[in-house]
């Protein structure tokens, strides 16, 4: 259980089926940053995928091609994922404590991807300003983006009505020519 119960629930948890359905097809290897508990590796479509690797403080690996690595992101080497995984999702976006040597290493994984997820909630100022600094400094464009509104949904936590909207954005490297972070 997080300390965010709310996105525990069954609504909440559409986020990470929504993420897996962005990446599978398109990545093999994912990583995902900021999991909780189970992340995508809990989802339908966890098989589609050769391997999950879940970083997070709460995060567990249920599967055979899931390995967990419970810290927080900031805490590993840059490196760490040699060779970088072809997805990376960040469900919940808000990264707290990085370096600026950790920053540099989340742009490296993001510029390495074929596809990357960001998902939080656009009331939050903390996340907004960390999406808006991984596009600027990754060479990567934003394909597409879209909000969620779960904000009716019946959880008994009075913080879902400012954070029950979710945003997703979905990066994938820049063509030559493009505007970085359009």
């Amino acid at each position: 259980m997080s300390r965010w119960e709310y996105l525990d629930s069954e609504a909440f948890q559409l986020r990470e089926l929504i993420a897996a359905e962005l990446l599978s097809g398109e990545c093999a290897e994912v990583l995902e940053i900021g999991a909780d508990y189970t992340g995508i590796s809990g989802t339908p479509l966890a098989h589609d995928f050769r391997e999950i690797t879940l970083v997070g403080p709460e995060c567990h690996g249920d599967y055979d091609h899931v390995v967990a690595i419970e810290c927080c992101f900031q805490d590993l080497e840059a490196g760490f994922f040699v060779p970088a995984p072809d997805g990376v999702a960040m469900l919940g976006l808000a990264l707290e404590g990085m370096t600026e040597a950790a920053w540099a290493h989340l742009f490296d994984l993001v510029n390495g991807a074929r596809r990357t997820v960001i998902e939080y909630p656009p009331a939050h100022p903390l996340p907004v300003q960390q999406a808006q600094r991984i596009r600027a400094n990754t060479d990567t464009m934003m394909t597409y983006y879209f909000d969620l509104d779960l904000r009716t949904v019946p959880v008994g936590d009075p913080r879902v009505e400012k954070f029950g909207l979710r945003r997703f954005c979905v990066l994938e490297p820049a063509k030559p020519g493009a505007e970085n972070g359009s």
